[in-house]
């Protein structure tokens, strides 16, 4: 299911011409899994402000939520994706120097330019700036509601183990 989700996603944002009518994907977060009990979840913010999220596993709330950012939620998240530079940044960074780790995969659409960002969390050359800009998308949207909070995710580890 998960890549199912993530081919839709991705193609939704190569989409070159956009359907009358229908909003278009401006950014999407996909958190990976790791060896552990990473959060595993995908995100898509659409430009009319609608969102969806999909709660995949080790998650509070698995399964689909969707809703509407405010207009002031959309625009940091594009000042946030401008602070970080997004397109002038690698496609990926994926070298494993370390194992077992989640990966996370960022899209993001300004105008007819589309990127999208492979971030393996065991690649040190990886830039703070991308890293942030990660964690600035899970703060702007408050995906913690869905995916739990650290002490949430501490309690609900235990019952996943």
């Amino acid at each position: 299911m998960r890549s199912a989700l993530a081919i839709l996603f991705v193609t939704a944002c190569r989409a070159t011409l956009p359907v009358a009518g229908q909003p278009d994907v401006l950014i999407t977060l996909e958190r990976q899994a790791c060896f552990g009990t990473c959060a595993v979840y995908t995100l898509a913010i659409y430009d009319d402000g609608r969102f969806t999220y999909h709660g995949a596993h080790f998650v509070k709330i698995e399964g689909d939520v969707s809703g509407f950012l405010t207009l002031s939620q959309v625009q940091r998240l594009e000042r946030a994706f401008d602070d970080a530079h997004y397109f002038t940044l690698a496609n990926s960074y994926d070298n494993e120097s370390v194992t077992d780790m989640p990966s996370a995969i960022t899209s993001y659409r300004r105008g007819t330019r589309v990127k999208s960002i492979r971030h393996y969390y065991g690649d040190d050359t990886a830039p703070e700036a991308l890293s942030k800009l990660e964690q600035e998308i899970d703060q702007i949207v408050r995906t913690e509601r869905w995916i739990g909070t650290p002490k949430e995710r501490e309690e609900l580890a235990r019952a996943w183990q």
